[in-house]
């Protein structure tokens, strides 16, 4: 019996988002079906969190909070952390949630160290959920300069690096000269426990913005392009469910080019309480210039919204998944008349639950792939 190690200094796990849990519990279910695994929980070490210790626990999965203590006896020696002798903690391969402070923290650990069977270390995963291939994304900040550079010296040292989309994964391969076989693409699955697919056909005079309120999402652009459709359509209301660090900032643009009447911000939302919102929006609109998978844009697809996106891979590979009735590419130099046209035609089409019964077939799918990638990862050091 033994574990996967989840690094994760950002403390996405540290809310217990149940979203987060339910999903990474299913791919240890998955990853125990595969033969000869010797996988039997996830182990999540966590950090921003208040709570030292244990905030988890049952079977499949087990979250610790991490202050810098404990960090430091992970890095130091992991073997005389309490909270990890507590749990009979035996790391079998290490996952990390992202090519930067994930991995960093990782690459930092004592448990990296770890000779798996004497001759070698513990092999690790590299998740990629974001495009820092983009050219766009470098160009953004220090920041996304410094991801950028981290991941490449990332990438040419994972043993397996899984990426949410196809794009990437072969540009991975060509670039990095990475064999073949180490790439996997494989999406995130969504909780689709809570969905219910919205009564009736026609699609409310909306548009919508869902997601982290960051600068990457392309706060500007969705700025700009909502005030002209205000413009054209002067009844059109503008839906913004989310929340982050540029939101004062964001809704005050909004709030100068568009009649306060018109906005309705929501704030962060749970998966629950998102499901009363996807029934008050007609279009969802995406304008993150480096977006890789959206899970947005697949929720509104879902529920029957079609999504108007700016040019990126996540949009790219959704029309290909999608079609591009459903999926439309929206072009920042566009005219108006043209925008017109488009929001006319989006707002004219009727709620379909193709996607949604499509999607469901395909789920389960997505999850045994999660799953059988850390069991054949396990494999290789046994």
């Amino acid at each position: 019996m033994s574990d996967v190690v989840l690094f994760d200094p950002r403390g996405s796990f540290s809310s217990l988002d149940q979203d987060l849990i339910d999903r990474h519990k299913e791919y240890v279910l998955a990853a125990r079906e595969f033969p000869l695994t010797s996988i039997s929980r996830l182990v999540v070490l966590t950090g921003k969190t208040k709570q030292v210790g244990i905030l988890y626990r049952d079977d499949a999965l087990i979250i610790i909070g991490c202050n810098r203590h404990v960090w430091f006896q992970v890095f130091m020696n992991y073997r005389k952390t309490a909270v990890l002798r507590e749990i009979d903690f035996l790391p079998q391969i290490i996952t990390c949630s992202d090519p930067w402070a994930s991995y960093l923290y990782a690459r930092m650990s004592s448990i990296f160290r770890v000779k798996s069977n004497g001759t070698r270390r513990i092999p690790v995963q590299l998740q990629v959920h974001a495009d820092f291939l983009a050219p766009k994304w470098s160009s953004t900040g220090l920041i996304p300069l410094a991801k950028s550079v981290l991941s490449r010296f990332a990438i040419k040292r994972a043993d397996q690096i899984r990426c949410v989309s196809k794009s990437i994964a072969v540009d991975i391969v060509n670039r990095f000269n990475v064999t073949p076989s180490k790439v996997i693409s494989i999406p995130v699955p969504l909780n689709v426990g809570a969905m219910k697919f919205p009564a009736g056909k026609e699609l409310p005079l909306s548009i919508g913005f869902v997601g982290r309120i960051h600068f990457e999402r392309g706060l500007k652009v969705f700025s700009e392009i909502a005030t002209a459709l205000t413009k054209i359509e002067p009844n059109l209301r503008v839906i913004i469910a989310g929340d982050g660090p540029e939101r004062e900032s964001f809704l005050k643009q909004l709030q100068t080019n568009i009649p306060i009447s018109n906005i309705e911000f929501l704030g962060q939302l749970n998966l629950i309480q998102m499901e009363a919102v996807w029934g008050k929006i007609g279009i969802l609109l995406s304008t993150a210039p480096t977006e890789s998978y959206g899970r947005s844009t697949r929720e509104a697809l879902m529920h029957g919204i079609p999504v108007w996106g700016v040019p990126s891979r996540g949009i790219s590979e959704l029309i290909e998944e999608a079609g591009s009735v459903l999926v439309r590419e929206l072009s920042v130099q566009v005219s108006t008349n043209n925008l017109e046209v488009t929001l006319r035609e989006l707002l004219a089409l009727q709620r379909d639950d193709g996607y949604y019964t499509e999607y469901l077939q395909r789920r389960k799918e997505i999850v045994n792939d999660i799953g059988s990638a850390w069991a054949r990862l396990s494999k290789t050091c046994q």
